[in-house]
């Protein structure tokens, strides 16, 4: 479900990865659009506004860059919504939590998706324009952005894609008679980020000692993040995929020829679709996964033969959804009773 962020934003309750990507986003923006001024002066050129079509809203925000900045082109922006995302990502994108031993501390990954409103005045048809280009072919060549951020003190950093449909800004009124501001020519940059919202499984963790915190200096830690050649260290687990539990366990005797299910319970999310194993002998099922990812049941279609070993055997390419491997191919055997 939608969720609006603007009277969060004024209060400065936002999630620090959202604030991070906004931070990313808005540095973005003034390379692209704010050139050759320094990138510290055209961080200036943004304010904070509702960028719904509402005249008022936007008058108040022309009214607030004027009077502390009084220059234009200004570029107002918002969050307009966070939406939980179902499908569509790459493994990185699915949810789960892990234990991580580089950030000591469990993890859990939530795809979501972040619509956000951008709209920039300017004065000049020939700024709008040249504006209006660049956006067009950054969005032809440009569709990711890395993320600093800090876990338990720790730079690291996550990629996001996004992806801008630039156009005239259709406000609801005549912004030129209204205002009497001058011709005014508002380029909308509406930005749509796919993500992972990164959070501690405090469910697990204690409160008070590990945190996930945006950078205070998003130019600074970008070029640590590459002094360091880490940009491409992104977060990542490199736990290998093990069976924790089994149903039922292995070396079982005496299983039930009228077994309807077998579950097989992972140590991290298996990516369901490399999901490569054998029954011998075979017998008729079907599989299902749960949400997490972590655990799969084998439903039988019909009764396992009397006083046999079942051996299923899972596949060392089956990847988790870190991209993580078995070590070897994975043994699971139990004998059914006699008759």
């Amino acid at each position: 479900m939608a969720t609006p962020f603007y009277e969060n934003f004024l209060t400065e309750n936002i999630p620090y990865v959202i604030r991070s990507i906004t931070e990313r986003l808005l540095l973005y923006y003034a390379n692209s659009l704010y050139k050759p001024l320094s990138v510290e002066e055209a961080l200036q050129r943004f304010v904070l506004s509702n960028t719904n079509d509402d005249g008022v809203m936007i008058k108040r925000a022309i009214d607030k860059f004027k009077n502390s900045q009084g220059i234009f082109p200004f570029t107002a922006y918002n969050i307009d919504t966070v939406e939980l995302q179902d499908s569509g990502f790459s493994h990185y994108q699915k949810n789960g939590s892990y234990y991580s031993t580089l950030y000591d501390c469990y993890l859990i990954a939530v795809p979501i998706i972040i619509n956000f409103g951008f709209v920039t005045f300017f004065t000049t048809a020939h700024d709008f324009w040249k504006a209006y280009t660049i956006l067009q072919e950054d969005n032809i060549n440009i569709n990711s952005l890395e993320i600093p951020i800090t876990i338990n003190e720790k730079l690291t950093s996550f990629q996001i894609l996004f992806d801008n449909v630039a156009e005239k800004g259709d406000l609801a009124f005549d912004i030129e008679q209204y205002f009497q501001y001058g011709k005014l020519y508002p380029l909308s940059h509406t930005t749509t980020v796919n993500s992972i919202f990164y959070l501690i499984d405090y469910n697990i963790e204690s409160h008070d000692k590990k945190i996930i915190y945006h950078v205070d200096d998003i130019i600074l830690k970008l070029h640590e993040l590459e002094q360091q050649n880490t940009t491409k260290e992104l977060i990542h687990c490199d736990e290998s995929l093990q069976v924790t539990e089994s149903n039922p366990a292995h070396n079982d005797i005496n299983v039930p020829t009228n077994l309807n299910t077998i579950t097989i319970q992972f140590n991290i999310p298996c990516d369901n679709t490399t999901f490569n194993y054998t029954i011998a002998p075979t017998v008729s099922h079907t599989l299902s996964w749960s949400d997490n990812l972590k655990t799969v049941t084998i439903t039988l279609n019909e009764a396992l033969q009397p006083e046999t070993m079942y051996i299923i055997t899972i596949i060392n390419n089956t990847q988790s959804i870190y991209g993580t491997y078995p070590q070897e191919d994975i043994t699971i055997s139990f004998t059914t009773k006699p008759l």
